[in-house]
């Protein structure tokens, strides 16, 4: 009976160090990471650190994290996401974990078919990558970190272009954009400010924000400046981060860090309206939430004063909700999804009635997908939750770290970017192996 104990407690001490996640964790992985680190220049220290993780995880006693989720006993039988793809995007991913990145940093997006994933990360490395087989089809290395989901432009979508075009962001400001195929620059263009949100397209031309409070349109065949509209940016402390801009009913709609959300005319950038969100003497302000369109309506929120359901046409309130500092807006179908650091809320979009709330501890989140039955999003720290669309129930963990940037979504393929620059995709539906689900610690229901 001892013995089956003791065995016992072993195995519950290595399912929680491949599984748990926490500061201990956090820890310990850091120690082991160094260990590795050290070993090829100075063989005493790196025996240290693994002589630190050894006892990090004899000393600390075995107390699994409370969860809404259990471990499955097969992780082959997850069939929410399955992982397909993994690999590093730089040469240094064992420095990762030790190294600190900008809290936006670079994202990835498909081709118009889903062959081909085009990434972006903290280190300036910009790259293509053949998913079927694996294959890094090209290559780049900027001088300032990508701090922007990069975007695929496909030449039937832009009048005049000769071939499918890849737009990567840089934290200095710049846009710089590729030939998708051979990974050959085309042009580039010095907005001034760093780049945390796409560009889109919108009647032949790529409509861009930055942290300046600037709105740019592009010619998205030569990068040629088209018309500016700028914004005073205030005195005071505003959050980290910038409104995207949503094209609608011949209007481009955007948010700006003092709370104000204007819609501007596609052609020449001229203003149509203009909305204070803020009216409170709260130190922030923002409105840095990318608005979101349902019907005649679009979303927007402040991170001060909440939700808001504008009229498009005019601007005017139609409804108001409190939800402090939301980041992210999602409409699918008749619902909003919103999230701030630790909750995300499914609201009926017509009413502004709350239908579900899912709790998470404190974590950068990005912008929702909806496919399948599923909600999807990724936190910084707590990796990827999959959600049930209709009661917001826990299904599916992954843990490859802190998700950075946002999700890029084609047809039941997601991929996105960890913290320690690995690139990972996830089919819809796929098994993932028993020993690839522990390698990288999936749970599930």
């Amino acid at each position: 009976m001892i013995r089956e104990r003791k065995r016992a407690r072993a195995r519950a001490r290595v399912h929680w160090f491949f599984f748990g996640h926490g500061p201990v964790h956090e820890l310990i992985y850091r120690s082991f990471a160094r260990g590795l680190v050290e070993f090829g220049y100075m063989a005493p220290r790196a025996v240290m650190y693994f002589l630190l993780t050894v006892v990090g995880v004899a000393c600390v006693p075995y107390s699994p994290q409370v969860s809404s989720t259990h471990f499955v006993k097969d992780p082959s039988e997850i069939s929410v996401y399955g992982l397909i793809y993994s690999r590093p995007t730089d040469d240094v991913a064992i420095l990762s974990p030790l190294l600190e990145q900008s809290e936006a940093s670079g994202g990835s997006c498909f081709d118009s078919k889903g062959e081909t994933l085009f990434v972006a990360n903290a280190q300036g490395i910009a790259m293509s990558v053949q998913l079927q087989s694996g294959k890094v089809k090209w290559r780049y290395q900027h001088v300032d970190p990508f701090t922007m989901p990069p975007v695929f432009l496909p030449k039937e979508a832009v009048f005049g272009s000769k071939a499918d075009v890849v737009v990567f962001g840089s934290q200095n400001g710049e846009l710089l954009a590729f030939d998708a195929a051979t990974g050959a620059r085309v042009w580039e263009y010095d907005l001034g400010g760093e780049l945390r949100e796409s560009p889109i397209l919108a009647r032949h031309r790529l409509i861009v924000a930055n942290s300046r409070n600037q709105v740019l349109a592009l010619d998205p065949v030569s990068g040629k400046f088209l018309w500016q509209h700028s914004h005073e940016t205030p005195a005071k402390m505003t959050i980290l981060g910038h409104s995207g801009v949503l094209f609608a009913n011949g209007k481009i709609f955007v948010g700006f860090s003092d709370g104000l959300v204007t819609a501007l005319e596609v052609e020449d950038g001229s203003v149509k309206w203009s909305r204070p969100l803020t009216l409170s003497a709260a130190t922030f302000g923002d409105t840095d939430t990318t608005p979101a369109l349902f019907g005649d309506k679009i979303f927007v929120a402040s991170f001060s004063d909440g939700l808001f359901a504008l009229e498009a046409a005019t601007g005017n309130v139609s409804w108001q909700r409190p939800v402090d500092s939301v980041t992210r807006l999602l409409v699918h179908k008749s619902f909003l999804y919103m999230a701030n650091h630790k909750e995300l809320d499914a609201v009926d979009a017509q009413s502004g009635r709350m239908v579900w709330r899912f709790n998470y501890p404190s974590a950068m989140v990005t912008r929702p997908v909806v496919y399948g039955g599923y909600v999807v999003f990724g936190a910084r720290p707590g990796g990827l939750y999959v959600l049930d669309v209709a009661s917001g129930r826990l299904i599916q963990r992954f843990h490859p770290g802190g998700i950075v940037g946002e999700l890029t979504f084609y047809k039941g393929l997601l991929a996105f970017l960890s913290e320690g620059s690995n690139v990972y995709a996830l089919k819809y539906g796929a098994k993932t192996g028993a020993l690839l689900a522990a390698e990288h610690r999936f749970e599930g229901l």
